[in-house]
């Protein structure tokens, strides 16, 4: 699968969530929308946010590493 694909598979997967969400919020009751609810989801979304963020880092730091460890020719 080439990145085009890819990008656009990942773009349809954010926009599909996101629906979903704004559909989710109108049908579940309140007692699930506010509250000790909506602050464990919001420390799940950061705890997701930090852990991406420090792959995202790995990744970056691994590329790096190996383009510069390389002798060149």
């Amino acid at each position: 699968m080439n990145s085009e694909k890819f990008a656009l598979v990942v773009g349809i997967a954010v926009f599909v969530g996101g629906s979903l969400g704004l559909v989710l919020h109108r049908i579940l009751p309140e007692k699930h929308v506010t509250g000790g609810s909506k602050d464990m989801i919001g420390a799940v979304a950061g705890l997701l946010t930090l852990l991406s963020a420090l792959v995202l880092g790995l990744l970056i730091w691994t590329l790096m590493f190996s383009t510069t460890s390389r002798s060149p020719g």
